[in-house]
């Protein structure tokens, strides 16, 4: 299970932050997202999002020394599904961007604590 966990946030993260990174000016508009801010905060949200992806990856091969990674990242993906929280409540985000990006990472931030506090 922590395996297949860890696989599918690295390919969710290093996927969303290469959609952030090369094609939000064109995808935003279509699925209700909008972009804020300048290009550095993008460039930087999706460069995190790629190398938390990789840090998974690597967590998957290893979970026992990638374990702080994996906690830090579960607060990273419970912080994500607030942020979006807040953004569908004042309608800054479309439904869509709310389940794709808030919902997938509290799912994620839920599986995280799971194998990283289980016993």
């Amino acid at each position: 299970m922590v395996k297949k966990v860890l696989l599918s946030a690295a390919i969710y993260n290093i996927s969303g932050g290469l959609l952030i990174i090369f094609l939000l000016n064109y995808l935003g508009p279509m699925i209700g997202m909008p972009i804020f801010g300048p290009s550095l905060f993008r460039l930087f949200t999706g460069g995190a999002a790629i190398t938390f992806g990789v840090g998974y990856f690597f967590a998957a091969k290893d979970f026992e020394r990638q374990k702080l990674l994996v906690g830090l990242g579960a607060g990273l993906k419970y912080w994500a599904f607030l942020i979006a929280l807040y953004c569908w409540w004042g309608q800054l985000i479309s439904p869509f961007v709310f389940i794709a990006f808030g919902m997938v990472n509290l799912i994620f931030a839920l599986l995280f604590s799971v194998i990283c506090f289980r016993p």
